[in-house]
């Protein structure tokens, strides 16, 4: 019975939470009006102002715009991981990076 009471009460605390945690995102989402997907491809974020730290992103080249865009600044520095294990070179990322950059 009392491990039945320690179920119950933990479960009744995780879904409190959860609840707690959603309420913030959904007003965001009402007060939205139009889909943040549709709202993120109607405008292209400058990059950020030159700060004394680089504002950078660690997502693949293909991925930045739409990263910028949802983030609302485009980011000075990206960044990739790449296993050595893969025994793949890096040609496909620095080729996209660079039509990216030259804004191709």
């Amino acid at each position: 019975m009392r491990q039945l009471a320690l179920h119950v009460m933990t479960g009744s605390a995780t879904v409190l939470l959860l609840v707690l945690l959603a309420l913030p995102a959904k007003h965001v989402l009402e007060r939205g009006g139009q889909p943040a997907a549709a709202r993120a491809i109607a405008r292209s974020p400058a990059p950020a102002p030159h700060p004394q730290r680089v504002f950078g992103v660690y997502v693949d080249p293909w991925h930045v715009d739409e990263w910028a865009r949802a983030v609302g600044a485009a980011p000075q520095a990206v960044a990739k991981f790449q296993s050595f294990s893969s025994e793949r070179t890096v040609a496909g990322y620095a080729a996209e990076s660079e039509r990216k950059d030259s804004g191709g």
